[in-house]
């Protein structure tokens, strides 16, 4: 660009537009191509400052989609957008299990209640699910979270663990992408510790 502009001109970027400082402002003539014409404000995005681009995502389907709002270790998840709930929150009081529009309690309140037989529901589901989320801020032992990826996998079901903060935010963008994702939120009875 200084190249067609001269040394004389310049480029001045404030903000999210690119301001052109020229002699003449609407074409620059150059000596081998046509006149380039440039506007004196050009966007550099069609994305306004405060846009919520997660928010966006998840309204424009048919069925309105979950978003984890927060999330205490002992007490649950807030969870909104539920069909039921008419777009207010609705907090889970204890563990849950999500997928893209809905959820549900969850039994489970340590890792060692964490079976296959506890996470049926999520080989079941229609539309099959392709990942899922299991969220603890307790460790899971390896050799339980390992029967469980065996277990998922035979169902073509790829399974990962992380804390629960981390669980509920990849949940939500992997959901505001359409993807195929339920969440397992173990949330641990506080009198047990």
């Amino acid at each position: 660009i200084s190249k067609i502009i001269g040394s004389s001109q310049r480029l001045r970027y404030v903000g999210r537009t690119l301001k052109i400082n020229a002699i003449n402002r609407n074409s620059l003539q150059t000596k081998n191509t046509n006149a380039i014409t440039f506007s004196q404000k050009r966007y550099l995005s069609e994305f306004g400052y405060g846009t919520d681009l997660l928010n966006e995502s998840l309204h424009h389907t048919i069925r309105p989609k979950i978003v984890f709002d927060s999330y205490s270790a002992t007490s649950g998840c807030d969870v909104r957008g539920m069909e039921a709930a008419k777009g207010s929150v609705v907090h889970m009081n204890g563990s849950c299990i999500g997928f893209p529009h809905a959820c549900y309690l969850w039994k489970p309140s340590n890792p060692k209640e964490i079976t296959m037989d506890s996470l049926e529901v999520i080989t079941i589901h229609e539309p099959s699910i392709d990942i899922l989320l299991v969220g603890s801020d307790t460790p899971i032992p390896p050799r339980l979270m390992n029967k469980i990826r065996e277990g998922m996998r035979e169902s073509g079901i790829v399974v990962d663990h992380m804390d629960l903060l981390h669980a509920c935010a990849t949940f939500n963008v992997l959901n505001g992408e359409d993807r195929n994702v339920a969440v397992a939120l173990l949330c641990e009875d506080a009198d047990e510790d």
